[in-house]
């Protein structure tokens, strides 16, 4: 099973302000800490928009190239995983490595 991570802060947020590479080591593990309490495997394949305004909650930052390469870096460990859906991008968050088929197309009514 995937354990907590831990976080060598004081229980204020603004510890997560700077952005220098500490900053970015401690925002992934913010991030990667609440992908798992929100326990987010369970929301499917979801598009980059929605992981996007998660990260943005979660950390408050609103530069967009940065909430971008912090999403990148979470695909490079290997916690996302992409699947295309109707010639669409969609992804999950997936560290438990779990395999699920892929629906081939998506009747909507």
């Amino acid at each position: 099973m995937f354990k907590y991570m831990e976080l060598n802060i004081v229980d204020t947020p603004s510890k997560f302000k700077n952005k220098n590479r500490n900053g970015r080591k401690d925002y992934m593990k913010l991030i990667l800490l609440y992908f798992q309490y929100r326990n987010s495997f369970n929301f499917g394949f979801q598009r980059y928009g929605f992981f996007k305004n998660l990260i943005k909650y979660i950390t408050g930052i609103s530069n967009l190239c940065y909430i971008r390469s912090l999403f990148d870096e979470i695909k490079k460990n290997g916690y996302m995983e992409k699947g295309i859906i109707q010639e669409s991008v969609y992804y999950r968050y997936n560290p438990y490595k779990k395999i699920d088929v892929l629906p081939e197309f998506i009747i909507t009514f």
